[in-house]
């Protein structure tokens, strides 16, 4: 038999796990929204770059490439840089979340 202090013991080592698996799942839903969403805008970015007019007068394709995004040169460099960016830093954060996630898991496996 158990003594009451080891009881509670194991119920805080209990509630302890459950909070730990709480926090592990609340983890990877957020993982999973966050690479989804950024699979999202990017699929809708290219479709909808697809689906701009070409206007035959603007198609020589000497400078002014980024103007597919907008009217103007200069805008739409902006709006490829602002793509780009953004791009980068989902790629940067889902790297790093994986390597922590490969790191944890790791841990636990010594």
């Amino acid at each position: 038999m158990r003594t009451s202090e080891e009881r509670v013991e194991e119920l805080h080592r209990r509630m302890d796990a459950l909070k730990r698996a709480k926090t592990v799942r609340r983890y990877h839903l957020t993982c999973a929204a966050a690479c989804s969403a950024a699979l999202i805008l990017t699929v809708l970015t290219a479709v909808g770059v697809s689906m701009l007019p070409v206007q035959p007068e603007k198609a020589v394709f000497e400078s002014y490439t980024a103007s597919v995004f907008a009217g103007r040169e200069a805008l739409g460099y902006v709006v490829a840089a602002l793509i780009a960016l953004c791009l980068g830093v989902l790629v940067t954060v889902f790297c790093f979340r994986m390597r922590r996630r490969m790191n944890e898991t790791e841990k636990h496996d010594d």
